[in-house]
């Protein structure tokens, strides 16, 4: 089971209340513990630059597999594990189709000019 540093969770969030952090994750779980958890998971991922770092967007809330909390991102997961969160990369292959685009307005400078 880990342990939950709440001290220093609540010092990462600038804060000394725990009624502060409940409000901060905005999850409806009432445990002091799995709400550590969901915030320390939210400052590793607000450390990396959030949505613009590695991790991308958020896919779901915070997932509890007995007391370990786990959140997904589209770049990878964030784990509670060994008394702190710790986050793993995935590779995913896509593909993308190119179905063109759609011209809104004409340009105004001269075409003429472009193609020399």
């Amino acid at each position: 089971m880990p342990t939950v540093h709440l001290a220093r969770i609540l010092k990462d969030l600038g804060t000394t209340s725990v009624w502060e952090m409940f409000r901060h994750t905005g999850s409806s779980e009432n445990s002091v513990f799995k709400q550590g958890q969901i915030a320390a998971i939210n400052s590793l991922y607000n450390i990396n630059k959030g949505y613009r770092g590695f991790f991308g967007f958020p896919l779901d809330e915070a997932e509890f597999n007995g007391n370990t909390a786990t959140r997904n991102y589209s770049g990878g997961q964030i784990h509670f594990l060994d008394n702190r969160p710790q986050g793993g990369d995935e590779n995913r292959v896509v593909r993308v189709r190119f179905l063109g685009f759609h011209c809104d307005a004409e340009s105004s400078s001269d075409p003429a000019f472009w193609l020399r």
